[in-house]
Protein backbone atom coordinates (compact mmCIF):
# COMPACT_ATOMS: atom_id res chain seq x y z
CA UNK A 1 0.00 0.00 0.00
CA UNK A 2 1.38 3.37 -1.02
CA UNK A 3 -1.15 5.83 0.41
CA UNK A 4 -0.91 9.28 1.94
CA UNK A 5 -4.21 8.76 3.78
CA UNK A 6 -5.78 5.61 5.21
CA UNK A 7 -9.52 5.79 5.94
CA UNK A 8 -10.71 3.07 8.33
CA UNK A 9 -14.33 2.37 9.10
CA UNK A 10 -17.84 1.97 7.85
CA UNK A 11 -18.90 1.41 4.25
CA UNK A 12 -22.54 1.08 3.23
CA UNK A 13 -24.61 1.26 0.09
CA UNK A 14 -26.96 4.27 0.03
CA UNK A 15 -30.29 4.27 -1.79
CA UNK A 16 -32.04 7.67 -1.86
CA UNK A 17 -35.53 8.10 -3.26
CA UNK A 18 -36.96 11.55 -3.94
CA UNK A 19 -40.67 12.13 -3.31
CA UNK A 20 -42.99 15.15 -3.36
CA UNK A 21 -43.76 14.77 0.36
CA UNK A 22 -43.07 12.33 3.15
CA UNK A 23 -45.69 9.55 3.05
CA UNK A 24 -48.31 9.56 5.77
CA UNK A 25 -48.63 6.56 8.06
CA UNK A 26 -50.00 3.42 6.38
CA UNK A 27 -49.73 4.90 2.88
CA UNK A 28 -47.50 4.39 -0.12
CA UNK A 29 -46.01 6.86 -2.54
CA UNK A 30 -44.22 6.71 -5.87
CA UNK A 31 -40.89 8.10 -6.88
CA UNK A 32 -39.71 9.11 -10.31
CA UNK A 33 -36.11 9.62 -9.22
CA UNK A 34 -33.63 7.68 -7.13
CA UNK A 35 -29.90 7.77 -6.50
CA UNK A 36 -27.70 4.86 -5.49
CA UNK A 37 -24.04 4.94 -4.46
CA UNK A 38 -21.57 3.78 -1.91
CA UNK A 39 -21.65 5.61 1.40
CA UNK A 40 -20.49 5.67 4.99
CA UNK A 41 -18.27 8.29 6.62
CA UNK A 42 -14.88 6.65 6.11
CA UNK A 43 -15.80 5.31 2.68
CA UNK A 44 -17.01 8.71 1.50
CA UNK A 45 -13.80 10.33 2.70
CA UNK A 46 -11.63 7.75 0.90
CA UNK A 47 -13.63 8.05 -2.32
CA UNK A 48 -13.57 11.86 -2.40
CA UNK A 49 -9.90 12.15 -1.47
CA UNK A 50 -9.06 9.70 -4.25
CA UNK A 51 -11.17 11.67 -6.75
CA UNK A 52 -9.29 14.83 -5.70
CA UNK A 53 -5.95 13.18 -6.47
CA UNK A 54 -4.84 12.21 -2.96
CA UNK A 55 -3.30 8.73 -2.75
CA UNK A 56 -5.84 7.13 -0.45
CA UNK A 57 -6.70 3.67 0.85
CA UNK A 58 -9.80 2.31 2.55
CA UNK A 59 -9.82 -0.38 5.25
CA UNK A 60 -13.16 -1.92 6.11
CA UNK A 61 -15.62 -4.74 5.58
CA UNK A 62 -18.50 -5.25 3.17
CA UNK A 63 -20.37 -8.33 2.08
CA UNK A 64 -19.37 -10.35 -0.94
CA UNK A 65 -22.74 -9.48 -2.46
CA UNK A 66 -23.96 -7.17 -5.25
CA UNK A 67 -23.81 -4.06 -3.02
CA UNK A 68 -20.33 -4.83 -1.71
CA UNK A 69 -19.05 -5.44 -5.23
CA UNK A 70 -20.56 -2.12 -6.40
CA UNK A 71 -18.73 -0.34 -3.57
CA UNK A 72 -15.48 -2.04 -4.61
CA UNK A 73 -15.99 -0.96 -8.24
CA UNK A 74 -16.69 2.66 -7.21
CA UNK A 75 -13.47 2.70 -5.17
CA UNK A 76 -11.50 1.25 -8.08
CA UNK A 77 -12.96 3.83 -10.50
CA UNK A 78 -11.87 6.62 -8.13
CA UNK A 79 -8.37 5.17 -7.75
CA UNK A 80 -8.73 4.18 -4.09
CA UNK A 81 -6.40 1.45 -2.82
CA UNK A 82 -8.73 -1.39 -1.77
CA UNK A 83 -6.10 -3.89 -0.63
CA UNK A 84 -7.49 -3.57 2.93
CA UNK A 85 -11.16 -3.84 1.92
CA UNK A 86 -12.57 -7.24 2.84
CA UNK A 87 -15.46 -8.69 0.83
CA UNK A 88 -16.74 -11.27 3.28
CA UNK A 89 -18.86 -14.19 2.03
CA UNK A 90 -22.23 -14.70 3.79
CA UNK A 91 -22.03 -11.17 5.23
CA UNK A 92 -24.63 -8.60 4.16
CA UNK A 93 -23.38 -5.19 3.07
CA UNK A 94 -25.24 -2.50 5.06
CA UNK A 95 -27.84 -0.71 2.93
CA UNK A 96 -29.02 2.73 3.99
CA UNK A 97 -32.19 4.47 2.85
CA UNK A 98 -32.01 7.92 4.45
CA UNK A 99 -35.29 9.67 5.29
Amino acid sequence: MNAEVLCIGHAAYDVSMFVEKFPEEDTKTETAESLESGGGPAANAAYLLSKWGVRCAFAGLVGDDPYGRRILEEFKAAGTDTSLLELRPRHATPVSTPP
